[in-house]
């Protein structure tokens, strides 16, 4: 068989064997059994380490889903007290920056229509890396097809990042704005 063969041709150089061990049953045996054993091995890491990693990836998107449902929570009552109005862009960007800042997260908040109000990392935007419309297929998903939360895999300038995309409501279950939270992996 090939695998003989190869074996053949190179377990001399790697194993110091002789001519005469190879031609030996008992040397085959022992070099398929090394062989298979090196093989599960690799295949267990290899699993292993994807099984770990799909974990942290469902573990972090769990997490980002409560901190998203608490900064939209924190958001509506925002509203409901006035802090955001779209004709003090300024004053909505500082109290979104405080928000932020209290939980320790970036995010950005878009009007019905999916133009950027405000802005945590406005330096993005100021450079033209965050575009001032929401993420198409975010605004498709949220605004056309009313979903309430929506996972979006989106990049900027080669990083790519997960987003979650969340409407706000008012106290009418009305449409106020889009809450978009990054999650950068790396």
């Amino acid at each position: 068989s090939w695998f003989f063969k190869w074996l053949k041709e190179n377990t001399r150089d790697m194993l110091f064997f002789d001519e005469s061990d190879l031609s030996l049953l008992r040397t085959r045996i022992q070099l398929g059994i090394i062989f298979m054993v090196f093989i599960t091995l690799a295949l267990t890491a290899y699993f292993t380490i994807n099984l770990i990693g799909s974990q942290n990836d469902a573990r972090q998107s769990e997490k980002l889903l409560k901190k998203i449902r608490t900064v939209a929570s924190a958001v509506e009552i925002e509203y409901q007290e006035g802090s955001f109005k779209a004709d003090f862009p300024d004053d909505s960007e500082i109290r979104l920056r405080q928000l932020g800042d209290n939980f320790e997260t970036e995010i950005s908040l878009y009007n019905p229509k999916g133009e950027l109000i405000a802005s945590t990392i406005r330096e993005l935007s100021d450079k033209r890396f965050i575009l001032p419309m929401m993420d198409p297929a975010a605004y498709y998903q949220l605004g056309l097809q009313k979903n309430s939360l929506f996972l979006n895999k989106e990049s900027i300038g080669g990083l790519d990042f997960n987003s979650f995309y969340v409407q706000v409501r008012n106290r009418n279950n009305a449409l106020i704005s889009f809450l978009q939270l990054p999650y950068f992996n790396q």
